[in-house]
């Protein structure tokens, strides 16, 4: 049994201060647990040699039929009633689950949180499996791996003045992968150059799209990456100097930013399709396996491309004359598959899974950015009324004219974002 912390006001994982227990001969275990952290539990083979082996399942607090609590709130224990019992450990069909047998209500009062949030972040925090990521990666030093989701918001900012933007228009474009290698892991100068040979290899095919390929659904494909013919640093590489290069050709759309992040489905525009697969994507550099990740534990849809995250619904808000906007409001909902229907969800129930939720307003002629964060600093944002510029929803100034917004957030190492804006 292994303890993953993470931090509580980035939801990163500390792995160098993991915690371990043995499960005795009739089952049990007994963790203690510091209230500094929120916490994943890993039930884990501690004979495995090889990283995809050594978790068994995801220990998890049962909500519902559907739904079970990934990331345990151990910050928000109760001070008088802070020891936790899950009961019996169920393995799920299907889930890689070891789930409690009692349920949420019965947890409940070990949390000074309200049974609505605990269902609430049961529903929705999926994407703290990829924590596993910094786990089997970790070697004495940190190697981070993150996703990032985008949608389309279906129409240019000017539909959405006074008028809320319909989350049933959406459409799921893909998700970019990002890596941060341990310092000194890499020779980013020789990458660059194309002397030394970087890979990031799929478990299976992956289509490569670009996104601002015209406004056809799905997205324009760019090529298929394979395992035999991966995303490879070896061919096409632009370098910009230093440790800065990129793709050009957008064959194999691998980039290498100046901070170290290696990037899969990047430059800006290029997407993978669809959700990450099943199976363990690798990174090889000069022929060495140094990292394995598994994305698809975080997938944000279903078979059918309906959001299984609550995604944003923003409404820019004008003065009399309908072009200056005066602020933006937003609320935020999630796909309910029993009615097909979009339900509300109330910002303070979901608020402790998230970190970093934004607003981005962007002219992109002039290229102009106003980044805009709650108001607490902290949850998920859901007004602006405060701009480093007077926007406008239809004026002739490329400064303040108002070519592109994105809302979005993320939970741990996945973002999720949807954007209004030409060509998409």
């Amino acid at each position: 049994m292994v303890a993953i912390p993470l931090l509580t006001d980035t939801k990163q994982a500390v792995p160098e201060s993991i915690v371990e227990a043995a499960v005795d001969q009739s089952g049990s275990f007994s963790l203690a647990l510091s209230t500094d952290y929120d916490w994943l539990l890993l039930l884990t083979d501690s004979k495995a040699t090889l990283p995809e082996n050594k978790i068994t399942a995801y220990v998890t607090m049962t909500a519902s039929q559907v739904d079970s609590m990934v990331s345990i709130p151990v910050s928000h224990a109760s001070i008088t009633n802070n020891n936790l019992d899950l009961g019996d450990l169920n393995n799920s069909p299907g889930t890689q689950e070891a789930q409690s047998s009692n349920n949420m209500s019965s947890m409940a009062p070990s949390f000074d949180l309200p049974l609505s949030s605990l269902l609430a972040m049961a529903k929705f925090d999926d994407g703290y499996k990829a924590v596993i990521n910094s786990y089997l990666n970790y070697n004495g030093s940190r190697f981070e791996s993150s996703v990032q989701f985008d949608w389309d918001g279906g129409s240019l900012p000017a539909a959405l003045a006074n008028t809320e933007a319909n989350p049933a228009n959406y459409s799921y474009d893909g998700y970019r992968l990002y890596f941060t290698p341990p310092a000194n892991t890499l020779n980013y100068n020789n990458i660059c150059k194309v002397t030394d040979a970087l890979q990031v290899i799929p478990p299976t095919p992956v289509d490569m799209v670009n996104q601002y390929a015209g406004t056809a659904q799905p997205p324009a494909l760019l090529s298929t990456i394979t395992p035999t013919a991966p995303f490879n640093s070896s061919t096409n590489m632009t370098d910009q100097g230093g440790t800065y290069c990129f793709d050009n050709a957008g064959e194999i759309g691998i980039s290498i930013e100046a901070r170290g992040v290696v990037s899969a489905g990047v430059p800006v525009g290029y997407l993978l399709k669809g959700n990450p697969p099943a199976g363990w994507w690798r990174m090889k550099y000069q022929g060495q396996q140094i990292g394995i990740f598994d994305f698809e534990t975080a997938s944000p849809v279903d078979t059918y491309g309906n959001p299984l995250v609550f995604l944003p619904a923003p409404k820019i808000v004008t003065d009399a004359a309908g072009s200056n906007i005066t602020s933006i409001e937003v609320r935020w909902f999630a796909y309910d598959s029993a009615s097909g229907t979009y339900t509300l969800v109330n910002p303070a129930d979901v608020n402790t899974l998230v970190v970093d939720s934004h607003m981005e307003l962007s002219s992109r002629a002039a290229t102009a950015t106003d980044l805009i964060r709650p108001a607490s600093g902290s949850g998920l944002i859901t007004s602006a009324t405060t701009f480093d510029r007077a926007w406008t929803v239809n004026g002739t100034d490329p400064y303040t004219f108002l070519d592109k917004i994105t809302v979005g957030y993320r939970m741990g190492y996945v973002g999720y974002a949807v954007s209004w804006e030409p060509n998409r």
